[in-house]
């Protein structure tokens, strides 16, 4: 499993960093992924679903 965050079409609202803080960083309005981050750890499963599910833009893919 594996998260995915499309940069360009993140617009700043930092839901993802509110829902999974393990999993993404805001950093000058933008999100991005935690460094190092390759294979999505199964008790962070539940955060990342809620981070796409609440990206206004679409911006996050969870991948199983």
């Amino acid at each position: 499993m594996r998260v995915v965050l499309n940069p360009d079409a993140c617009a700043g609202y930092a839901y993802c960093a509110r829902f999974a803080p393990a999993l993404f960083t805001v950093t000058d309005g933008l999100a991005a992924l935690r460094p190092g981050l390759t294979e999505l750890p199964p008790d962070l499963l539940a955060g990342a679903e809620a981070a796409a599910e609440s990206c206004p833009m679409d911006a996050i893919d969870v991948l199983t």
